[in-house]
């Protein structure tokens, strides 16, 4: 027994290695590493009848999240179609994964520096790209043009979902690299450069940029006062440049922003489409109120209801997608394992704790503007990060004992 723990230990650190190497430039793979590490677990729960798990709030608030949600589900307007979706929630046991593959604190913060520094040359790569205009090396995913499918141009940015990516990693190495600066700080300040280009100004990602900001107020408040201070200056120094200069491309996304319905506006179609995805999921809501549409059946929705908003599979926002589609019910379970993670990462004292759970504001608060949790490539990596936290925790603990 103890030799084919061995040997599924191993297969399922392989399969982790793969997924930190292959972020984010290819899901497909990135999620073969991923699926190595499940199916490990599995066979090795199988085989021991045990599995080790997370502190109690995390494994209630994530049952309590999955109980109830499920519990829509038969009520769906399409219920194959939502056990179907309900496939993306098998990265929210991520956590698990690297708790029962008994990695060890140097194997971890391999894993993490080798995702921080894979997306470090990856971001090089994609603002290279942008630059030029041009593809340099060809691969499945198309990051210098992508569709805005309001106006359905052709945008130069670079891909929405790369921005929100950056959001995330970008806040974790700043408050990593402010709590323990002995951590490869002078790599990790580089890495973050990169980030904080790929994400306030390429992407044009306003979610990312809103996470951001609300992540280093939130956490500055909470945990360190310094970063919220010069948050405060940069914020201050930010809407100087916007009054002064109200024609750059940055002031009008502000301006778009602040005056969503000005037909002038940059992003006016982005934003009426938003207001009416309110409206809908309103009216949903008046309907169903308790279960909604059905777990990701808010594109079926429009398709029967709303005809002319054929076309969007989901709503705008996370808050309002489970409202729309999984009702009161499902909304419930969806904030209450919300508070669950944030949690476990707030009473926690560590630098890595402390930098995920920024990386979680991030998250979370962006997910209002922009669907995070439902975009795959955003949320593996949330929880990744997550299940990082609370090994480190799990281990810090073990050690003290």
């Amino acid at each position: 027994m103890k030799k084919a723990n061995t040997i599924l230990n191993t297969i399922g650190i392989i399969g982790l290695y793969i997924f930190v190497t292959t972020m984010p430039f290819s899901p497909a793979l990135s999620e073969v590493g991923f699926e190595m590490g499940l199916v490990a677990i599995i066979v090795k729960a199988l085989i021991n009848k045990h599995i080790y798990l997370h502190p109690k709030v995390y494994n209630f608030t994530l049952a309590f999240f999955l109980i109830l949600v499920g519990i829509t589900i038969p009520f769906s307007m399409d219920p194959i179609l939502s056990i179907k979706k309900f496939g993306i929630v098998r990265w929210l046991v991520f956590p698990y994964i690297l708790l029962n593959l008994e990695l060890n604190l140097k194997t971890s913060k391999r894993l993490l520096f080798l995702l921080l520094l894979v997306s470090g040359l990856f971001s090089v790569f994609v603002i290279l790209q942008h630059l030029l205009g041009r593809t340099i090396f060809p691969y499945k995913f198309d990051v210098y043009q992508t569709v805005d499918f309001a106006s359905k141009d052709i945008s130069d940015r670079i891909a929405l979902r790369f921005g929100q990516y950056y959001a995330i990693l970008f806040v974790f190495v700043v408050v990593l690299v402010y709590f323990n600066k002995q951590l490869m700080s002078i790599l990790l300040g580089f890495i973050s450069t990169l980030l904080s280009i790929a994400t306030t100004y390429f992407a044009y990602a306003r979610s990312g940029a809103a996470g951001i900001w609300s992540s280093m107020v939130t956490f500055g408040l909470l945990k360190a006062k310094p970063i919220f201070y010069s948050v405060v200056i940069l914020t201050a120094i930010g809407l100087i440049f916007v009054y002064m200069c109200p024609h750059t491309e940055i002031s009008e996304l502000f301006y778009s922003t602040i005056h969503p319905t000005k037909k002038t506006g940059i992003r006016y179609g982005s934003n009426i489409a938003r207001i009416h995805m309110i409206y809908n999921t309103e009216y949903i809501l008046k309907q169903h109120p308790l279960v909604g549409t059905g777990f990701n059946c808010y594109g079926k929705w429009t398709t029967i209801h709303q005809p002319q908003d054929k076309g969007w599979e989901r709503t705008f926002s996370d808050p309002l997608e489970f409202l729309a589609t999984t009702g009161i019910i499902g909304f419930l379970g969806f904030i209450i394992f919300y508070i669950g993670i944030f949690y476990v990462l707030f009473k926690a004292k560590d630098a890595i704790s402390n930098s995920v759970l920024a990386a979680f504001i991030v998250f979370a608060s962006g997910g209002i503007f922009e669907p995070m949790f439902f975009n795959t490539v955003l949320l593996r990596a949330i929880m990744f990060l997550v299940g990082i936290a609370l090994l480190h925790q799990q281990l810090s603990n073990q050690n003290l004992n």
